[in-house]
């Protein structure tokens, strides 16, 4: 599922991002802001172009009907940046909720590693 909606998100299929996440899928993103669906639908609209994610899973623990899965992201950096080889790494946690409509995305938290 990891892989099945970073792709979802890569090809800008949001009629099918929308059976992916919950209803009220909520992100935290490396921006430190709070996005909603509609949000990140709206960005996809407006042509903003999500970067390409490599996404390493470290852990995943499952409660119930609750999946917690966490681990390292590698971004690739936007346009704007010089050095488009160089990858942005990320922590990640990603909730997921298994219902009657299968594994869904509930809820996202991704921040920048800070480079010592």
């Amino acid at each position: 599922m990891e892989i099945h909606w970073t792709q979802l998100l890569e090809k800008e299929d949001t009629t099918a991002l929308r059976k992916v996440w919950t209803k009220n899928y909520v992100v935290n993103n490396p921006n430190g802001k709070i996005a909603t669906v509609e949000d990140i639908i709206g960005l996809i609209r407006s042509k903003h172009k999500f970067p390409a994610v490599e996404r390493i899973i470290e852990k995943i623990t499952f409660n119930q009907n609750i999946a917690v899965v966490m681990g390292t992201e590698l971004a690739q950096p936007e346009k704007t940046n010089p050095n488009l080889d160089e990858k942005i790494t990320r922590r990640f946690t990603n909730i997921w909720i298994k219902s009657k409509a299968g594994w869904q995305l509930a809820a996202r938290q991704a921040t920048g590693v800070v480079q010592k």
